[in-house]
């Protein structure tokens, strides 16, 4: 005859939400959030996506529409907000961090503070990079004195501003490898060195005032186009790059152009 094994008469009863004992004798089950909370923040989450890009398509309208163009921190600043709040409930909620040990969400907390302290210093040398005293400047090269109205640099060009003549020169050449004539590759040089300085104003503003006099220069590009483009740049400060502008959808793409000679720093580069 077969003998059926009974359990002990102390053992604790199943448990279909916990079926192997884990939180048996230790004062604590395992908690199981409600389903309909994990859809409430399931929904919340496909808000924010949503607002996400519906944020940065707005944005893009607001610009061609007002040609209004807002600052790049504020993009930031919206971004990461919303990016913290749909972290903080995927961690809350799906990863059980509210019910969890306490000393898991203190060492979660230092990590976002820690996280935020390293991007404010980031932000703090991206944002200065580049940037050319406007008093400083004069004495920072020896032998310069500074360009003249017409353009033309008075003593020694400091490297900010002979870069520019090399890569007009670079263009020229290029122009003219192409099987161009001199008075052609000349305007090719013109136009192309036009669209390079229309495009880094359009993303960092006016660079330093000399570097500007030497572009409205007749032997590079002319008071009238370098006007123009000083009548259409964003507003700022014309001593130094100003912060990037565009949309932050735009920002993230690839871009060709901007060789860096044109915001005052930098040697220049084959962006082709």
């Amino acid at each position: 005859m077969a003998h059926h094994a009974h359990p002990p008469a102390n053992a604790p009863a199943f448990d279909e939400v916990d079926p192997h004992g884990e939180g048996f004798g230790h004062g604590h089950g395992h908690h199981i959030t409600p389903a309909i909370v994990l859809q409430l923040i399931l929904a919340v989450l496909l808000f924010f996506t949503a607002l996400t890009v519906g944020l940065a398509q707005g944005e893009k309208w607001i610009s061609a529409a007002f040609d209004v163009t807002l600052p790049h921190w504020v993009n930031v600043v919206v971004a990461m907000s919303i990016a913290t709040i749909k972290s903080t409930l995927v961690l809350l909620y799906f990863m059980h961090l509210r019910h969890d040990n306490p000393i898991n969400s203190i060492i979660f907390g230092f990590t976002i503070l820690a996280f935020a302290i390293f991007l404010c210093f980031t932000f703090i040398d991206i944002g200065n990079r580049g940037y050319l005293d406007p008093v400083k400047v004069q004495h920072r090269w020896n032998g310069y004195m500074g360009v003249s109205d017409d353009g033309t640099v008075q003593g020694e060009a400091p490297p900010f501003l002979a870069a520019v003549d090399k890569r007009f020169a670079e263009l020229k050449r290029r122009a003219m490898a192409g099987g161009a004539s001199e008075e052609a590759a000349l305007a090719q040089a013109r136009k192309d060195l036009e669209a390079e300085f229309r495009y880094s104003v359009k993303g960092h503003g006016l660079p330093h005032e000399d570097l500007v006099k030497r572009l409205a220069s007749k032997d590079l590009l002319g008071p009238e186009v370098v006007a123009d483009i000083r009548a259409h740049a964003p507003h700022g400060h014309g001593h130094g790059p100003a912060a990037p502008t565009g949309t932050s959808v735009d920002r993230a793409r690839p871009k060709k152009g901007d060789t860096g000679v044109l915001r005052g720093g930098g040697t220049p580069t084959d962006t082709h």
